[in-house]
């Protein structure tokens, strides 16, 4: 998405994560703690705080996986 040319293509990245054995997913357990926690910051209205942005963004990333 940079058109960064340093940074190594899609098909390096599967390689990569393949070859190491990277875990590409998310357990369901994980992502309620996370979702819990995100629920709570925007109950106490902290969402804009540096840890609710943080979760939220975790939160789109696992679930755009």
């Amino acid at each position: 998405k940079t058109n960064n040319e340093k940074l190594p293509d899609i098909n390096e990245v599967k390689g990569i994560i393949e070859r190491y054995y990277i875990p590409t997913k998310i357990s369901e357990e994980n992502l309620t703690i996370i979702e819990n926690m995100l629920k709570n910051l925007i109950k106490d209205k902290q969402e804009k705080s540096n840890f609710g942005q943080y979760l939220k963004s975790l939160k789109e990333f696992y679930q755009s996986l």
